[in-house]
């Protein structure tokens, strides 16, 4: 018996396995030139301009900076619109891509010969007066602003592509399997190509421009778009001049649920923009080789676990859903500014702030992979797939005008901290602060959106569209996997095991400091807090336990049931962080500190357990049991 080929689709597209997989492979290839093509471009250039024309750090700031962010925030909106509403043989996004790839690769091939363009122009102008070198470097600031303009051309649809041609049940995987392909492609440039970055200038010019016109021009020529329906004629009419400006922003930003998602994005970013790393373990006593060697181990580390991610964790976003995944890893990124804080109060010795900051990194990256690798996925399945680029593009722009006005109020306030508060560099200690001061906000509009997701039909999730007759718009609905009893089980133990294991750690700690008489404030102050998060998790089982016996006799539950995904990654960071405050607080057991680093991970685990009854609270209602 000859048994059919499996058919996967997506819209009009009808794919068999090999033909799935060789669209995956095209798309691939071309992030990976094309990632590879921005790392020549986005390193080659400053260096260039400093080290070999002597130009200073402003103009290197407004060439490379200010060109792209005024660019984005004006032709990526237009682009990003425009590509929604086109329909052609080649379909909305690829022209967008194949017409600039000409020019694109001309204003790259232009930063190879920038020296003698300049030569030349000098000659034909008769500028004589002026130095070569500066010739040069306004020659680079030019072909820049044409490389930026045509880059927002190809840089705000290409991320479009796989929402449109990829089935909605490999999203998360293929969207994984892109992450790890920038990821080689950056790589590659970092181990082989940077250390001939001044010189070999030219040729890695000649050369980004060839592999990128091999990646995404083979991608265009061979990747299909599905067939669109052809755009309503009174869309069409609102889609040109002021009228499309009008349309753009009444509907994008026509419905709480999209400010939700905007605000939320936008925050997160202004929380992360000039954290001034290298300063902040400066002054925790590190030296340059030593965070030269934290930071080059957890790029490998990262690289090691976005492969492990992109191989089986984006199969579990799959089945959990990415919008649920990504609210996991939301909250689960609170704890980072939380772990850094406590050094407000305390310092450890050098090393072992670094092997902390590096073990501490592996538990958070366990969470915060799911979190980068459902970021994009959860977009697919919240956007309306008609305007999917308008909403990327109207929260992209949202976004970096937040970033631009906010990363001079940063820097203002480390300055105020640093010399009017006479901090000096320990004022680079509250960049955590924050951190933690704009992710809240960001934490609390996500799950505003998340209520509305669950109440606009969850894994059935109908996108709100006031530009539809019925006010919303169908979205691809896959299969997901639910909890099951037996699962939500094992998750409350693998938590319980984890506050199990939190308080072994403290009986030897307080044992240990009966030597040096420490062991009272063990007694006072640590103990107090380990029987409230011991009562608390008490807590959290029961309700849970007596919700899941309501639903197995088939009575509403009183409260959510929270994910055992969730409660899996709790359990993790959890044995991570109460690893490292035993490490921190043992080496330096003989003083005080020792009993404030211990508390502060017992305060991070009793924010651990308030986010299992948040989750819980959130999914009142909503909550769905598999059959184990």
């Amino acid at each position: 018996m000859i048994m059919a080929k499996k058919i996967y689709e997506c819209g009009t597209l009808r794919y068999s396995l090999g033909g799935l997989l060789l669209s995956v492979g095209l798309i691939l290839f071309a992030f990976f030139s094309f990632t590879l093509t921005t790392n020549i471009i986005n390193n080659l250039i400053p260096l260039h301009l400093k080290d070999a024309l002597g130009a200073d750090n402003k103009t290197i700031t407004l060439i490379i900076g200010t060109i792209g962010g005024i660019f984005n925030i004006t032709i990526c909106p237009i682009v990003s619109f425009k590509s929604d509403r086109y329909r052609s043989r080649w379909g909305r996004r690829i022209p967008f891509i194949l017409w600039t790839l000409i020019p694109y690769v001309l204003s790259i091939t232009g930063f190879a010969f920038s020296s003698e363009i300049a030569v030349f122009f000098q000659k034909l102008a008769g500028l004589s007066k002026f130095a070569p070198t500066t010739i040069t470097i306004v020659t680079i600031g030019i072909i820049m602003a044409f490389y930026q303009f045509f880059y927002m051309f190809v840089g705000s649809v290409i991320y479009y592509i796989y929402n449109d041609v990829i089935p909605v049940a490999f999203q998360a995987r293929v969207v994984g399997a892109v992450q790890v392909a920038c990821t080689v492609a950056t790589t590659v440039f970092n181990l082989f190509l940077l250390k001939y970055s001044l010189s070999h200038f030219k040729l890695l010019m000649l050369f980004a421009a060839i592999i990128y016109t091999a990646g995404v021009g083979v991608m265009c020529f061979l990747l299909k778009e599905p067939d669109y329906p052809p755009v309503p004629e009174k869309d069409a009419e609102k889609s040109s001049g002021s009228r499309g400006v009008l349309t753009f922003v009444k509907e994008s930003f026509s419905h709480p649920f999209y400010w939700y998602a905007f605000i939320s994005t936008g925050l997160m970013s202004v929380s992360t923009i000039g954290t001034f790393l290298i300063f902040f373990n400066q002054n925790m006593g590190l030296s340059l080789d030593s965070i030269g060697k934290l930071f080059g181990i957890q790029g490998v580390i990262n690289t090691a676990l976005s492969i492990a991610g992109a191989a089986a964790g984006t199969l579990l976003i799959d089945r959990w859903h990415p919008v649920r995944v990504y609210l996991f890893g939301l909250l689960l990124s609170l704890l980072e500014p939380l772990f850094f804080l406590k050094f407000l109060f305390a310092t450890p010795p050098a090393m072992v702030f670094w092997w902390s900051s590096l073990i501490m990194m592996i538990f958070l990256r366990i969470s915060g992979t799911f979190y980068n690798l459902s970021s994009m996925p959860m977009l697919m399945r919240t956007y309306p797939q008609s305007r999917f680029g308008q909403f990327c593009s109207a929260c992209a722009m949202l976004r970096s005008i937040l970033v631009l006005v906010f990363g001079l109020v940063l820097g203002a306030c480390i300055d105020l901290l640093k010399y009017q508060g006479g901090l000096g560099d320990f004022a680079f200690r509250y960049i955590w602060l924050w951190r933690l001061l704009w992710m809240l906000p960001s934490a609390l509009f996500f799950i505003l959106l998340y209520r509305q997701w669950l109440r606009l039909g969850g894994d059935k999730f109908r996108a709100p569209a006031p530009w539809s007759e019925t006010g919303y718009e169908e979205m691809p609905v896959s299969k997901i996997s639910h909890p099951t009893e037996k699962l939500v089980k094992r998750g409350i133990v693998a938590v319980g095991g984890a506050i199990v294991f939190h308080i072994v750690l403290l009986l030897i700690l307080t044992v240990t400091a009966l030597r040096n008489g420490n062991s009272k404030y063990f007694l006072s102050a640590a103990f107090p807090l380990a029987i409230v998060t011991a009562a608390i998790f008490v807590m959290i089982r029961h309700n849970v336990l007596l919700d899941l016996r309501r639903i197995r006799e088939n009575q509403q539950p009183c409260n959510g049931i929270p994910h055992h995904g969730f409660l899996f990654l709790c359990a993790v960071t959890s044995i991570g962080l109460s690893g490292i405050g035993f490490y921190q607080s043992f080496s330096v057991i003989s003083n005080v500190s020792a009993v404030w680093f211990w508390c502060a991970e017992s305060l991070i685990l009793l924010v651990i357990l308030l986010m299992i009854i948040l989750l819980i609270r959130i999914e009142r209602g909503y909550s769905e049991i598999d059959k184990a």
